[in-house]
C-alpha cells in the first residue's frame, strides 16, 4: 500500500483539476481547488481576433503617444500601455515583424528580413500565433490549456512582442524569451 502526503493530494487536486477526482479514506469525493486560469495571457492585450490590419493605424486611432512612438531600423512603430497581472502599468509593442510574411514563394523557405515600410506600424494587437498542435487531450484542463495559442493561428506569424515596464528604468537588464 503506498500512502500519499497531504501535500501531494493538495498538489495533484491542483494540477488534476477536473481530470481526476481524488477521494480519502472515507471514500468521499475531496473538494476541488479550482486551479487559475492559464488560458488567457497575463497582460489585458486585445485580441486579434477582430483581424484587424496590423500593419497600418486605422483612420480612427488617436495620435500615438510620443512615449509610445518608436523608431526602428525599418520604420515607426506605435505601441500600447497595458496592465500586467500585478497591477503595474507596461509598455508593449506587439506583432512588430521581424521577417517576411512566409506565404505563397517564401512558404518553406528560409526567412527573409522584411522590407522597409514608411508608415507608422500599429504594433497594438497581439500577432497571429503560428501553426502547430491544438491540445484538446486534456479537454478544458488549464494545465493543458494555457500551451495552447491565445490568438488566430496563421502562417504568417513572424513576429516580435516587446514590452518594457512603466517607467522604464535607466541600465535595465533584457529578458528574451522564445517559444
Amino acid at each position: 500500500m503506498v500512502w500519499l502526503s497531504p501535500v501531494y493530494v493538495l498538489v495533484c487536486t491542483i494540477t488534476c483539476g477536473h481530470a481526476a477526482t481524488l477521494r480519502h479514506a472515507r471514500h468521499q469525493a475531496a473538494p476541488l481547488v479550482s486551479p487559475p486560469d492559464h488560458r488567457h495571457p497575463p497582460l489585458d492585450i486585445p485580441s486579434r481576433y477582430d483581424e484587424m490590419d496590423m500593419t497600418e493605424d486605422a483612420p480612427e486611432d488617436p495620435p500615438p503617444e510620443e512615449s509610445l512612438l518608436v523608431q526602428t531600423l525599418k520604420g515607426k512603430v506605435h505601441g500600447i500601455t497595458l496592465t500586467a497581472a500585478t497591477g503595474k502599468l507596461v509598455d508593449a509593442w506587439l506583432g512588430i515583424p521581424y521577417a517576411q510574411k512566409p506565404t505563397g514563394s517564401l512558404r518553406f523557405k528560409h526567412p527573409r528580413p522584411p522590407d522597409r515600410w514608411d508608415h507608422v506600424l500599429n504594433a497594438t494587437k497581439q500577432p497571429n500565433s503560428c501553426v502547430q498542435i491544438y491540445d484538446t487531450l486534456f479537454g478544458d484542463f488549464s494545465g493543458a490549456m494555457m500551451w495552447n495559442p491565445n490568438t488566430q493561428i496563421s502562417e504568417d506569424c513572424l513576429y516580435l512582442n516587446v514590452v518594457a515596464p512603466k517607467p522604464r528604468p535607466q541600465n535595465a537588464a533584457v529578458m528574451v524569451w522564445i517559444f
